[in-house]
């Protein structure tokens, strides 16, 4: 099945993927036309290496472990894509949405997606990452 991929830098798709991260954000709102729609998180090759940050939120949440296990896993997979989200709602957000972005939105500069029944991949499919919206074909025994 084809669908349209998102790339997220590590470890925040794996943070997704494992269900801790329900908000993903960006500085513009060029994914809003993915409202709606089922799409795929595709593990980026960079890793930012600001996101430490994310830990405080995860350990207020008591999900501190899960997180640090995260990042951690998010090395193994560099270039694969890791599951597929549905984007129900997208907008500006607020400080209400710091804990579900695992990130500080009190600024008002972020635009989030919202994800729901998000299922990883029984196996992470590799595929060669872009920037913006691409599509990528998983195949069904990939799918959960």
């Amino acid at each position: 099945m084809i669908y349209p991929a998102i790339s997220i830098w590590a470890p925040w798709a794996e943070y997704i993927a494992a269900g801790l991260k329900t908000i993903e954000t960006r500085r513009h709102q060029r994914f809003a036309c993915l409202v709606g729609k089922r799409i795929a998180i595709h593990q980026a090759l960079r890793i930012d290496t600001g996101a430490d940050a994310a830990i405080k939120y995860l350990i207020v949440a008591g999900r501190g472990a899960a997180g640090r296990e995260c990042a951690m896993a998010s090395y193994q997979n560099p270039g694969a894509v890791l599951c597929t989200a549905y984007v129900f709602g997208a907008r500006w957000l607020d400080k209400s949405n710091s804990q579900a972005a695992l990130c500080d939105c009190s600024s008002g500069d972020r635009y989030g997606l919202f994800l729901q029944d998000i299922q990883r991949l029984r196996a992470p499919f590799f595929c060669k990452g872009r920037q913006g919206i691409f599509n990528v074909e998983i195949p069904d025994e990939k799918l959960s």
